[in-house]
C-alpha cells in the first residue's frame, strides 16, 4: 500500500520488508530483499513508470523524467507530482498554437521582420477554403415517374 505514495512509499515499503527478511530470516535474506527491492525500484522508476506516464499524457519518456527531477529539486515532492501533469498541458497547448500558425506572406509582416514572422490564420494566403461537405441537397434530383402506357 505504501506504493501508491509518491517518491517516498516505495522506499518505505522496500525498508519494511528488508527490515521482516532481517528479523525473520537473518542477514543474508535481509540483503538479498535489499538487492531485489532496489532492483525493482530503479527498473520501475527509471524505465516503466517513463514509458507508461509518457504514453498517458503523449509526452517523450525522457521529458517525464526531466520534468520529474526539476520539479523534484524545485519544489520538493509536490513539484514532482504536479510536473508531469503540467508538461503534459503545455505540450498540448503548444502542439495547438503550432497547428494554427502558419507562415505569413513574405511581404506582408505587420510589422514583424524576418522570415519567421507568423500568422494565426489557419488557412494559408491566397488558399481556397475547402467545399463544404456534401449533403441532402447536393444529391441528385430523383425524375418524376412516368405513367405506364395502358396496356390492351
Amino acid at each position: 500500500l505504501f506504493a501508491f505514495i509518491p517518491l517516498v512509499g516505495a522506499v518505505v515499503s522496500g525498508a519494511l520488508a528488508v527490515v521482516v527478511a532481517l528479523v525473520t530470516e537473518g542477514v543474508w535474506t535481509a540483503l538479498w530483499a535489499l538487492v531485489v527491492v532496489l532492483a525493482v525500484q530503479q527498473i520501475e522508476g527509471h524505465i516503466l513508470q517513463p514509458f507508461i506516464l509518457g504514453r498517458a499524457v503523449r509526452v517523450h519518456p525522457l521529458a517525464v523524467v526531466l520534468a520529474v527531477a526539476t520539479g523534484g529539486l524545485v519544489a520538493g515532492i509536490g513539484g514532482a507530482v504536479v510536473a508531469v501533469p503540467l508538461v503534459a498541458v503545455t505540450n498540448t497547448v503548444v502542439g495547438y498554437l503550432r497547428s494554427y500558425a502558419t507562415p505569413g506572406p513574405p511581404g506582408e509582416s505587420g510589422g514583424r521582420t524576418g522570415s519567421t514572422a507568423l500568422s494565426m490564420n489557419p488557412v494559408p494566403a491566397g488558399a481556397a477554403p475547402a467545399p463544404p461537405a456534401p449533403g441532402p441537397q447536393d444529391a441528385p434530383a430523383e425524375r418524376p415517374k412516368e405513367n405506364p402506357p395502358p396496356q390492351e
